[in-house]
């Protein structure tokens, strides 16, 4: 919620600036979760790569 500070109600300042603060958390929360399943993926993959690698190479180079 943005609410232009010379509208604002001075009365309200406060609730806007929690309502501000809460969605900065929401965001925040949300990003943090999307980079996570992104490293979850990654690491997903570089594991899927090495187990590939290893099952390609020939068993006197193990």
């Amino acid at each position: 919620m943005n609410t232009p500070m010379m509208w604002a109600n001075p009365n309200n300042l406060d609730l806007i600036n929690d309502k501000r603060e809460i969605e900065r958390l929401k965001n925040h929360k949300i990003d943090k979760t999307v980079k996570q399943k992104n490293a979850t993926k990654t690491k997903l993959i570089d594991i899927l790569n090495k187990a590939f690698a290893l099952r390609l190479k020939p068993n006197f180079e193990i």
